[in-house]
């Protein structure tokens, strides 16, 4: 009798270690691999499970989970193709917004300037969202994740809620962002700040 207790309370604190959740990673520390690339083309989101690292060019944008072409046509527009976190993605950029389809959902974004940013409205993974990004703040919802983060030194660090869950989180973005329409800028941070 005594063994088979025994052997019951061995498993039973086995799989109540094994239950405990990991703590997520600080909002303000870059994982390693995000420290190869260049400063100017980096994008980073931390303080999630699994950070978000990408490598944002003239060409696309490329990381583990992103692989999507940038396109600029002779009338303007950059179409945008490829993959963002397992999601097709077949969108056109306009000097005003952007049009497609992510996932087999619509995506339709509009885009007005205002006086210290642009404030973003729209369909983003079929959902819709509203967002004002800022050189000091970010705020609003990417689809079904809300942020509120605040510039602060070398990122963007607040809140996010993704499904319901509040989490502090750190965005750094890349330079090369500064060189592209406001349209564009909201298009990628949408794509990559829907990821996880």
């Amino acid at each position: 009798m005594r063994p088979a207790g025994f052997a019951i309370l061995v498993l039973t604190c086995f799989l109540a270690a094994c239950a405990h959740e990991e703590p997520l990673p600080a909002p303000d520390v870059l994982p390693p691999e995000a420290q190869a690339m260049p400063q100017s083309g980096r994008f980073v989101l931390t303080g999630i499970r699994q950070p978000i690292v990408a490598l944002i060019t003239p060409n696309g944008i490329q990381g583990p989970d992103v692989n999507l072409g940038r396109y600029p046509g002779q009338n303007g527009t950059v179409a945008w193709r490829g993959t963002a976190f397992r999601r097709d993605v077949n969108l056109t950029v306009t000097a005003d917004g952007a049009d497609g389809i992510v996932n087999r959902s619509p995506f339709n974004l509009n885009v007005t300037p205002g006086p210290d940013g642009m404030v973003v409205n729209g369909l983003i993974g079929g959902q819709p969202s509203t967002v004002t990004i800022s050189k000091s703040r970010i705020n609003g919802a990417f689809g079904r994740c809300g942020y509120d983060i605040r510039f602060q030194g070398q990122a963007y660090v607040g809140p996010r809620n993704c499904g319901g869950q509040i989490i502090q989180v750190g965005v750094t973005l890349p330079t090369i962002l500064t060189t592209w329409s406001d349209a564009e800028v909201a298009t990628a941070l949408s794509l990559l700040m829907t990821g996880r």
